[in-house]
C-alpha cells in the first residue's frame, strides 16, 4: 500500500511539472509575441529580452538573437554587455574558443556600474582568462 501511494504521488509531481513546462512555455510565447508588437526590431532592450526568454527552449536561437546587435553601432557598454551574454552562452554549450574570443574584446573599464563590472569579470574569468583591470579614471 505504501509503495502504491508513493508511486502515485511521484507520477502525479511528474504530470503536475510537465503542466507547469507546458504552461511557461506557453507564457514565454505570448511575452515574445509582445515583444514584436510593442518594440522596433532593432531595440537592443527587446533583443536581450527576447534572448533571454528563448535562451530557456533554444539556446542557439537566443544567440543568434544577440548576433542581430551590430557592435559597432551600439555604445561601448552594450557591446559589452552582448558580448558578455553571447559569451555566456557560449560557455553553456560547451563553446570555450568563441566565448574566448568575445570576452578579449570586453573592456571593464567603460562599466561605470559595480555589479555590471563585477558580472562581466566573472563571464571573463569563466573562459581560462584573466581579464586587464579595469583603468582607473584620471583625475583632473
Amino acid at each position: 500500500m505504501v509503495v502504491w501511494a508513493r508511486g502515485a504521488s511521484q507520477e502525479g509531481a511528474r504530470r503536475g511539472q510537465h503542466h507547469q513546462r507546458r504552461g511557461l512555455r506557453r507564457e514565454r510565447k505570448a511575452a515574445l509575441a509582445q515583444l514584436d508588437a510593442s518594440y522596433r526590431k532593432n531595440d537592443t532592450t527587446a533583443i536581450f529580452a527576447r534572448a533571454q526568454l528563448e535562451m530557456q527552449d533554444d539556446p542557439k536561437k537566443a544567440l543568434a538573437t544577440l548576433e542581430r546587435i551590430d557592435l559597432s553601432k551600439v555604445l561601448g557598454t552594450v557591446a559589452d554587455e552582448t558580448r558578455a551574454q553571447r559569451a555566456m552562452i557560449h560557455l553553456t554549450m560547451g563553446d570555450v574558443g568563441p566565448a574566448r574570443q568575445l570576452v578579449d574584446n570586453i573592456d571593464l573599464g567603460r562599466q561605470r556600474d559595480a555589479k555590471t563590472r563585477a558580472m562581466l569579470t566573472a563571464v571573463c574569468a569563466r573562459p581560462g582568462h584573466a581579464p586587464a583591470p579595469p583603468k582607473r579614471p584620471s583625475k583632473r
